[in-house]
């Protein structure tokens, strides 16, 4: 059972020993150290392969995956803290499903991150069903972070941050957190809004200029208004509208050199399903940058 004492307020990450969760760590110490948060490091070790596989239990086996889960703890731990020895870092190993263990931890963290692969049980949290479990149904925002070329190093710190924007509601809370972490880390947003077109059903609107350019002025007042707000409570922010005709993963995706990708859990229009469906798996795919999922108030 988890410490969600010890979770409150903090910046939850999931490690396994892989160079994906080890760059999830490096983004997510960064992440806390900046906005002077505890880190909190999650190691599951939910699979007990002596039934499954005829190994009698004991407790030495027992005694074995706590070690092996501890000392998974210890080396992010190490690179938490390297280049930052004030951090407030510890952690905690757990006998949860991985998925269950972050939804248990997001009840009170301030945010979760993940590395986009990994091993054992963290092995395509996001890339496949469990991703509506925790992108659809977390407390908090998730963050997603790929692995660079260059195995475990930290993803890019430079570059805008870039929102998708639908006219829900949902998309309220994904433009607040893109706001404020432009804000925090002095970068431009750009905000993204992609439409596309039935080739069948549109033909007729599609051929016809005039229509097409009614629907980029309809699009124009959708991201002045969506983005209203935000300006407002953040003036220092500059900010970018960008229509994109486009299916929203493949908008989104295309990104290259944004420092984060932020998105709601739930939309309308081009961005419905973005989070809960096969979209999300080219979003996360494509994108070589963090991807948050923010689920909408």
């Amino acid at each position: 059972m988890l410490d969600q004492r010890d979770l409150a307020g903090s910046v939850v990450v999931g490690v396994d020993g892989s160079d994906h969760a080890l760059a999830a760590v490096e983004w997510a110490a960064a992440r806390a150290h900046q906005q002077h948060r505890p880190l909190r490091l999650l190691s599951s070790q939910d699979a007990v392969p002596g039934p499954a596989f005829g190994i009698p239990w004991d407790a030495t086996l027992d005694d074995l995956l706590r070690q092996a889960a501890e000392a998974i703890l210890q080396q992010g731990i190490a690179r938490a803290r390297s280049g930052r020895p004030d951090l407030d870092v510890s952690g905690q190993v757990t006998w949860e499903p991985p998925a269950q263990a972050l939804l248990d931890a997001a009840e009170v963290a301030e945010l979760v991150v993940v590395g986009r692969r990994g091993r054992g049980g963290w092995s395509g949290l996001l890339l496949g069903s469990v991703s509506v479990a925790l992108a659809g149904h977390t407390m908090c925002p998730v963050v997603v972070v790929p692995t660079p070329p260059d195995e475990g190093a930290a993803p890019t710190t430079s570059g805008p941050v870039v929102v998708g924007v639908d006219d829900s509601h949902h998309c309220d809370a994904a433009i607040d957190f893109a706001f404020a972490e432009a804000a925090a880390t002095g970068a431009d947003l750009v905000a993204v809004h992609a439409w596309t077109l039935d080739p069948v059903r549109d033909a007729a609107v599609m051929a016809d200029p005039g229509a097409l350019r009614a629907i980029g002025v309809q699009n124009d007042a959708l991201l002045e208004r969506m983005t209203a707000a935000g300006s407002a409570a953040h003036p220092a922010v500059v900010v970018r509208h960008r229509e994109v005709r486009d299916r929203p993963a493949l908008a989104l995706g295309a990104t290259q050199g944004a420092r984060m990708v932020v998105v709601g859990s739930r939309g309308r229009g081009g961005f419905v399903g973005l989070i809960l469906g096969s979209t999300s798996h080219q979003l996360l795919n494509l994108a070589t940058c963090p991807v948050a999922v923010v689920r909408g108030r």
